[in-house]
């Protein structure tokens, strides 16, 4: 995962934008990325009257939290972008558009944000975003990390997830929980780790509190129990592998597991990785 040094921030105008930005804000200060504003109005077309009225409303908005940004050292980038269309086809666009090295979503209220993420909007965009995704949970926004989950797997592919949370960890100084998930039918449970391959060895973990989990089972279902069990505020997951984020979205899996995340989801594109 590259630095984070621009935030595309898809924001909705709803209840749970305090959530969204507050995180965004506290991501921002930290790494000194710069932020971009997106908010996409699907309800009118750009010629119409209505589409003037509601674009201002957002514009004003977008104004007060940059100016906020501002007052705690935070760059927000012009234009702001108000557009008229569809939300994942106006982020996928302006990701690309305005350089963004990272992507965060968030939603009006926590049955939107569920309707969201099971829907096309969140699907499309974790799917075929350029750069990562982070998708704030209601509730859980945070100034800090203070635990970080990382889903692993012994693929190539699937340690991109791990390469991504290293630096999250050591930066906040949070206990990392690296997760290893040996798919089994049956009920979802935690087993002995002696014989899970360590996939930590390349990775410099100096000064990181890490503890290792192993899970049989179900690989939503035991994604869900372990941060259950740990109470993370992010879990990361990389695009591909047993634990990956290709798996995490078959139909019927993304409802099992997105709707009883208690926590963010950063989901992570390996390196060199096209968007599809």
């Amino acid at each position: 995962m590259k630095p984070i040094s621009r935030i595309l921030l898809a924001l909705d105008t709803g209840g749970m934008l305090t959530d969204v930005w507050r995180e965004a804000l506290f991501l921002a200060e930290t790494f000194a990325a710069k932020l971009v504003l997106v908010h996409a109005i699907p309800e009118a077309g750009e010629w119409s009257p209505e589409f003037g009225t509601l674009a201002g409303r957002v514009l004003d908005l977008f104004g007060d939290l940059a100016r906020e940004a501002e007052d705690r050292g935070v760059e927000v980038l012009r234009p702001f972008e108000v557009h008229a269309g569809t939300p994942a086809e106006l982020v996928l666009e302006k990701a690309r558009e305005r350089q963004a090295s990272l992507v965060m979503l968030g939603a009006a209220s926590k049955g939107v944000l569920d309707r969201l993420l099971l829907g096309s909007t969140a699907e499309t965009v974790l799917r075929k975003a350029p750069t990562p995704v982070w998708v704030v949970r209601p509730g859980r926004a945070h100034d800090r990390l203070r635990r970080v989950l990382c889903a692993v797997d012994a693929s190539e592919p699937g340690r991109e997830s791990l390469a991504a949370a290293i630096p999250l960890a050591r930066t906040y100084v949070a206990p990392l929980s690296i997760l290893h998930v040996v798919p089994r039918s049956g009920p979802t449970h935690a087993v002995d780790c002696r014989e899970v391959p360590d996939l930590t060895e390349p990775f410099d973990l100096h000064g990181i509190e890490v503890e290792t989990l192993c899970y049989e089972g179900s690989v939503p279902e035991a994604v869900v129990a372990a941060a259950n069990d740990v109470d993370p505020d992010l879990l990361v997951i990389g695009e591909a592998g047993r634990t990956g984020l290709a798996r995490l979205l078959r139909r019927n899996t993304a409802e099992e597991v997105v709707r009883k995340l208690p926590c963010s989801l950063l989901a992570v594109k390996a390196e060199g990785s096209s968007a599809a």
